[in-house]
């Protein structure tokens, strides 16, 4: 009588084989999901400090900007010059006034301490001049968000 099926030598083959293919899958899974929660890890704790720093910038850069705007709103000339300006708008029937030379003054201030942009706004935030358009006209800012929030938040300089 023949035996069927598998001699003993094919069968711890088998089983050694399955077992070290099961011991490997396993292996996999687990380096994938604790490698995963590592690398998400990593990656959340650079994103929170990259924005943390970048944060820091935003203030520093914000706060620069302010001491340049009160650095250049302190300079007597620029200011009486300004309010001479504004005062011949308001007083003009025309309702012209040199807003080419405002203009001038702030490219100037731009070159010198660096900043992006400059307006001149009047209390009831309207532009009378800005530093990247000579010939800007007057234009009403009121409803223009960072323009409403630095009008509450900061303090007028003359």
């Amino acid at each position: 009588m023949k035996k069927t099926g598998f001699n003993l030598n094919t069968k711890l083959t088998l089983t050694a084989t399955s077992l070290i293919v099961v011991t490997v899958l396993i292996t996999i899974i687990v380096t994938l999901y604790f490698g995963n929660k590592i690398g998400e890890s990593a990656i959340q704790n650079k994103l929170s400090t990259s924005q943390l720093i970048q944060n820091k910038f935003i203030q520093q850069r914000g706060r620069q900007l302010e001491l340049i705007s009160l650095l250049v709103a302190s300079d007597p000339a620029f200011v009486a010059y300004i309010a001479q300006a504004t005062y011949e708008l308001n007083n003009n029937e025309d309702g012209r006034f040199d807003m080419a030379s405002i203009s001038d003054l702030l490219l100037e201030r731009q070159q010198q301490y660096g900043f992006d942009l400059a307006l001149v706004i009047s209390v009831d935030l309207f532009q009378l001049a800005r530093s990247d358009r000579a010939m800007a006209t007057k234009r009403n800012l009121a409803n223009i968000a960072v323009v409403q929030k630095a009008s509450e938040e900061l303090l007028p300089v003359s």
